[in-house]
């Protein structure tokens, strides 16, 4: 069951609990219940909020890392950086809640992809999800001088298929995270999405 379609742990917690005890008692064979969250309305449930939630049944969250570059995360608007971001994913790893993390190549542009990716590395390499999945930035014509993700239309123009595809395969290769989790690159919005791999940790 997912809790459509919006960020459904902004709910009050007690909201959110008797949500998923109508769940329970509707459908007897449910394993899986899961929504959106961001960083910001992770981190503002207290662990003990996370761990009710987890024992009536929510166990996995679909959190918006973008990026792992402070600068980027900024001129995005993100209203996290990189230190709440991995907060919000320990906080939900420490209840037993399972975390599927996206980030969105070409978010760099041509000028901070490099910091972009590194950023990224040592985000997920701190706080490791899950899962982890790339999604690919798209801008219309109209969105490119008005997007406040670079500001300036040759720094944000599209990276050609070839560039995204060296640049999904950067995002795995320097990962190095304490625990396994899952790489995947299926989203529609990806040129080239390469098979599911485990990704081994120390």
């Amino acid at each position: 069951m997912f809790l459509a379609d919006g960020d459904a742990l902004v709910l009050p917690t007690d909201d959110l609990a008797a949500i998923l005890d109508a769940l329970a008692t509707r459908f007897a064979r449910l394993d899986r219940v899961s929504c959106y969250a961001t960083p910001i309305n992770l981190n503002g449930k207290s662990p003990e909020d996370l761990k009710r939630l987890r024992e009536k049944g929510l166990t996995l969250l679909y959190v918006g890392v973008e990026s792992g570059s402070a600068d980027i995360l900024a001129r995005i608007r993100k209203g996290a950086n990189p230190d709440k971001i991995a907060l919000a994913l320990d906080r939900a790893h420490d209840a037993s809640i399972g975390v599927s993390a996206t980030v969105i190549l070409g978010l760099g542009g041509r000028r901070l992809w490099r910091e972009h990716i590194e950023g990224t590395a040592a985000l997920v390499d701190r706080a490791p999800p899950n899962f982890l999945s790339t999604l690919q930035l798209r801008l219309a014509p109209d969105e490119v001088d008005a997007s406040v993700v670079l500001r300036t239309r040759r720094a944000i123009r599209a990276a050609g298929r070839r560039r995204y595809s060296r640049r999904t395969t950067s995002v795995g290769a320097p990962v190095n995270p304490p625990r396994p989790g899952v790489f995947r690159s299926n989203h529609a919005s990806n040129c080239l999405p390469p098979p599911a791999r485990a990704a081994t940790g120390a």
